[in-house]
């Protein structure tokens, strides 16, 4: 790790702000700022989808996940970020186009499939229409707005996809991890910023993410948004977990063709 780059863990987003203005000494000027969406930018209404009770309750969703292919899995996992979801905190959007006012480019990182889902044809236009609505803007972030990684390998007939500022990965199948597909974006938008600041609630992304960047000798802050003690009191009984994912796996399960 070079001396300016970090790897922290941060669970308010007012403290993660500061320490951006810290990193950046008050200049968001050439700073790129890439946000996890799920459990991070937002968080579902169905206290049986947050990572409070996935956690408690990853071995049930490991035997669910064991009956489905691997595609199925994936199509699972969409279906249940697709529901009703808040900010994750009050703060959150004003920290967000803080960002932005202060210079910032703002993208978001997302490890859910792009790819046609039930009624939707492409899940990320769908998904990049719900967090606009939440007042959520990235699409200024490359003056490129629609494209797709085909340098990585197709999952479900899907690359990884940009849509106006929001970066779909594909299940984060092999190769693709998220930090590789965020220096992919750097190469085909050729955006060189001086200093990445990359936010998401998992340690393994955080680590894929300083990975690369070390790798490009860019300084990068890496911060895992952990949860809060609210948030962790906020986990479901295993039963009302069964009740909310039983109709999800069941629907993937039964359908042909996902």
């Amino acid at each position: 790790m070079n001396n300016e780059s970090q790897i922290l863990c941060m669970n308010k987003i007012e403290d993660i702000y500061n320490k951006t203005l810290d990193f950046c000494s008050n200049n968001l000027e050439d700073t790129l700022i890439v946000f996890d969406i799920d459990q991070t930018l937002v968080y579902p209404v169905n206290k049986a989808f947050c990572s409070c009770s996935l956690e408690a309750h990853r071995s049930f969703l490991n035997e669910l996940a064991s009956t489905l292919s691997r595609e199925k899995e994936e199509a699972m996992w969409n279906l249940a970020v697709s529901g009703p979801s808040k900010i994750r905190e009050e703060k959150t959007l004003e920290c967000f186009n803080n960002f932005k006012k202060k210079g910032g480019t703002v993208i978001t990182l997302t490890a859910a499939g792009p790819g046609k889902l039930f009624e939707h044809k492409r899940f990320d236009i769908f998904r990049y229409n719900l967090l606009k609505k939440k007042g959520f803007d990235f699409s200024d972030a490359c003056e490129e707005t629609d494209f797709c990684f085909t340098e990585f390998s197709s999952f479900r007939g899907n690359f990884p996809t940009y849509y106006n500022g929001m970066i779909s990965g594909n299940g984060t199948v092999g190769e693709a991890t998220k930090g590789r597909i965020l220096v992919a974006f750097l190469k085909k938008c050729k955006k060189y910023p001086k200093k990445v600041v990359f936010i998401d609630d998992l340690k393994e992304n955080i680590n894929s993410v300083a990975v690369v960047l070390e790798e490009q000798k860019m300084p990068y802050l890496s911060i895992e948004y952990g949860m809060s003690m609210t948030k962790l009191e906020e986990k479901v009984s295993l039963e009302e977990f069964k009740a909310s994912w039983f109709p999800i796996y069941e629907k993937v399960k039964n359908c042909s063709n996902v």
